[in-house]
């Protein structure tokens, strides 16, 4: 979770070290997380309609015990064609 202005939340929440990608078109990955604010960019080159996520690990929180998704973005470079 990240908030500019509440940044200590950051540490106090549970942070997503793994992350399985997969897709109904049968692409899967696992995505490792370092243990800081940053975004991560995944490309598949697949079109899918689907796509599920599965958090596999993670950083615990200080505070509390949940698991937080500031934000996404989902881009398939098939979809730009």
């Amino acid at each position: 979770y990240v908030d500019p202005l509440k940044p200590y939340l950051f540490r106090e929440n549970n942070r997503i070290k793994k992350l399985k990608v997969e897709t109904d078109t049968g692409y899967s990955e696992v995505i490792e997380f370092n243990d800081q604010v940053e975004f991560k960019m995944v490309e598949y080159p697949y079109e899918a309609a689907k796509v599920k996520l599965t958090i596999l690990e993670v950083y615990k929180g200080t505070k509390y015990d949940d698991t937080c998704i500031t934000s996404m973005y989902l881009l398939n470079t098939a979809w730009a064609k």
